[in-house]
């Protein structure tokens, strides 16, 4: 028996007007897993789905999204990982040093809404291996969802715990970019913004509360290094980037240049920028 998921679908609230107040419904999927071909699990899925069910509709305010079955459950994380949590992290660590606290703040912005979407389709979504799956639909749906000011993603809160995130969200997708020198200049913005937003001091001049695993770590490398000499400093963190790309010219020259676009003009200007290039 292969493995089995519920896919993840991009969650909307729906609006049902009553005599004295709308009500919502947050769209809610689960995830299910068939991990072996013992007798014993044959039951799993159904156990699991049922569980899932009653649990989400003994909820007033949720509604099952749906359920989608796959035999290969990797090529789905590598699309989501990608595509939305890439594009929710590049629009955090902007967003939020361009004075944006929340993520529906920042697809109200027509810049930062524009560059998500060009991420996911135009840099994302040519990395991926996943086949037959409508992807202009999924970064549509995924815009949308984070347009929902009822969600309240908190951009601050995204931004946390970057230096476990960026490779998988962003630098493995670059990598594959560098392999075929095809175009990823909102990509190399997104490693620039990371490296902007760890160094402690926003587009206004305010302080942020960096919260990372190598907070430590980072602190002494910002505090050892000038501005200038930033991106080269922090680009030594092997737990990041490992070894190959602080070694890659190409790498190491769009991120300094997209670096030097948020110091120069601040994170919005930037994007501006980044996508009349």
């Amino acid at each position: 028996m292969s493995n089995t998921r519920i896919i993840e679908i991009p969650a909307t609230m729906q609006t049902g007007k009553g005599k004295n107040h709308a009500i919502r419904k947050l769209r809610v999927a689960a995830y299910c897993r068939v991990s072996t071909e013992e007798e014993e699990q044959q039951g799993s899925f159904e156990i699991q789905k049922l569980y899932y069910t009653e649990k989400i509709n003994s909820t007033p305010e949720w509604e099952v999204a749906g359920v989608q079955m796959v035999q290969d459950v990797l090529p789905w994380e590598q699309m989501k990982l990608r595509m939305l949590n890439g594009s929710h992290s590049f629009l955090a660590y902007l967003g939020y040093l361009a004075g944006h606290a929340h993520i529906n703040e920042c697809m109200e912005d027509a810049a930062f809404r524009e560059a998500a979407r060009r991420l996911m389709l135009d840099e994302q979504a040519p990395t991926l291996r996943i086949k037959d799956v409508d992807l202009t639909a999924y970064a549509d749906s995924l815009l949308e969802r984070f347009a929902n000011p009822a969600l309240q993603h908190r951009t601050w809160q995204i931004a946390m715990d970057g230096s476990q995130k960026l490779p998988q969200r962003m630098l493995d997708g670059i990598r594959v970019h560098l392999e075929r020198k095809t175009p990823w200049s909102l990509l190399a913005l997104g490693v620039a913004g990371w490296i902007r937003y760890v160094s402690g001091t926003d587009d206004h001049g305010n302080a942020i509360d960096v919260r990372d695993p190598l907070s430590d770590k980072i602190r002494t490398m910002v505090n050892a290094s000038s501005d200038a000499g930033r991106v080269n400093a922090l680009l030594g963190l092997s737990e990041v980037f490992g070894h190959d790309l602080a070694q890659n010219s190409a790498f190491v020259e769009a991120v300094s240049q997209a670096y030097q676009r948020i110091t120069r003009h601040g994170a919005r200007q930037a994007v501006i920028e980044t996508l009349n290039v």
